[in-house]
């Protein structure tokens, strides 16, 4: 893929996004996979950068449902962060939870079937087979070596 670029940032602090500047003004997008404090960070930064916003991607989001009132009240705060939150890939399809407590509607999602076994299901195997670009997609909070991923 002709002038790709990527950085890999695992386990960095707010602090680190304003060392990352450069990479973040030529990024078409960010990606990320580590949780909720990430995702914090990349949005709070953005709202005290807003001229470098770029949209922002997030896979394997993980929120549960609120149930004391002090959660309650954090998701309100959540919800207003999430939204500024592009789009949102999903393992699983049932977002009714998400929508309801967190604003995060089927319109800004995608769902993508994932199971280390998905190779046996035929549907699957049926879109990888059709593909005809070479191309290679993995997320997660595995905390794998991305910058080495990459450079392969």
């Amino acid at each position: 893929m002709e002038g790709d670029a990527r950085t890999s940032l695992v386990g960095a602090s707010f602090r680190d996004l304003f060392r990352l500047i450069p990479e973040i003004r030529q990024a078409d997008l960010i990606l990320l996979s580590e949780g909720m404090s990430k995702v914090f960070s990349v949005v709070l930064f953005f709202c005290l950068m807003p001229f470098l916003r770029k949209p922002i991607v997030v896979v394997d989001l993980l929120l549960s449902k609120p149930k004391t009132l002090k959660q309650k009240e954090l998701t309100r705060f959540k919800r207003l962060l999430l939204n500024r939150v592009d789009h949102f890939v999903h393992y699983f399809k049932a977002l009714e939870g998400y929508q309801e407590f967190y604003g995060i509607s089927p319109a800004r999602s995608s769902y993508v079937p994932f199971k280390s076994n998905n190779f046996r299901n035929p549907r699957v195997a049926d879109i990888a087979s059709s593909r005809t670009e070479e191309y290679v997609f993995t997320a997660g909070r595995s905390l794998r070596d991305y910058d080495t991923f990459f450079e392969a």
